[in-house]
């Protein structure tokens, strides 16, 4: 029961690790397109940024609520 309460943690917080490293390089990968920059694709790089900070953030915030029952 522990060892899913920490993955619980530990996975959002290395999406939120990548989210930081693809803000720093101004980048992020595509699939079958290999690193893409910020200026490269616009709209992708903020879609994942967003996306990946919203689903950590959420499964953080779901964390602490199961954990409150």
């Amino acid at each position: 029961m522990e060892t899913t309460k920490i993955l619980n943690l530990v996975i959002p917080i290395l999406l939120m690790v990548y989210v930081g490293f693809c803000w720093i390089k101004q980048g992020f990968h595509a699939r079958g397109r290999g690193w893409l920059t910020r200026m490269e694709s616009p709209k992708m790089f903020w879609f994942n940024i967003i996306l990946l900070s919203v689903i950590s953030m959420s499964m953080i915030v779901w964390n602490f609520i199961i954990s409150g029952r």
